[in-house]
């Protein structure tokens, strides 16, 4: 890291977060350093044990959120932490819309963590073809 074309500038939420993955799954959690230079370098946030995942806030309530949050995530890791502290949805309204999402395996996703505050709501793996 030279500090300029790759950072470790990590929120203190993403810095929680790790530390709850950590205990969580029992572990090793790194929070992975950000790439400005070479431009369009997809970063995860995290690797677990060398597995990528990304975390999303989600704090909208459209019906394409989570759609949009992992097209995104595709992008940087093929598993997602979606914290949904922060949403007006429902959890059903939630469930509703990972499952034309997520399940279907429309984006192609591995394993999503649902987590509010400090508690898993959820472990969700697309379906088996």
């Amino acid at each position: 890291m030279d500090g300029r074309n790759v950072v470790l500038d990590n929120s203190l939420k993403e810095k929680e977060t790790a530390q709850w993955l950590s205990e969580l799954l029992g572990r090793h959690v790194e929070i992975v350093p950000r790439v400005n230079y070479p431009k369009n370098i997809p970063t995860p946030d995290y690797l677990v044990d060398g597995v990528k995942f990304d975390l999303k806030k989600i704090s909208g309530s459209g019906k394409n959120v989570f759609d949009n949050a992992s097209k995104k995530a595709k992008e940087q890791a093929e598993n997602i932490v979606f914290d949904i502290t922060n949403t007006p949805l429902s959890e059903a309204e939630i469930f509703g819309l990972l499952d034309k999402v997520y399940k279907s395996g429309r984006r192609g996703l591995n394993t999503a963590l649902i987590k509010k505050s400090d508690k898993v709501i959820d472990i969700i793996k697309p379906k088996e073809k």
